[in-house]
């Protein structure tokens, strides 16, 4: 990958990540493939009121695309961590 396109993910991810609820109410995040919605998720340094924010952005995005993703797939992220 090309320096300049990794500098624009971290950027993204980065703004992403200071302004969670903001970018988690586009329909750029429901659009996340499901490894970039963990590492956003999961991210301990996301910037939120309060945890709720966080599931109820992830409930969205299951909501939205419920097939994209397994209960297996899931718990392989969470062993992961």
């Amino acid at each position: 990958m090309r320096a300049d396109v990794r500098e624009l993910r971290t950027y993204a991810f980065t703004r992403a990540r200071d302004g969670f609820a903001e970018a988690s109410a586009t329909p750029a995040f429901l659009a996340l493939d499901v490894d970039a919605l963990v590492l956003l998720a999961g991210d301990d340094a996301v910037r939120v009121k309060s945890e709720d924010e966080v599931y109820d952005a992830v409930a969205r995005w299951l909501q939205h695309e419920p097939a994209a993703v397994s209960y297996t797939h899931l718990r392989a992220h969470e062993t992961d961590s």
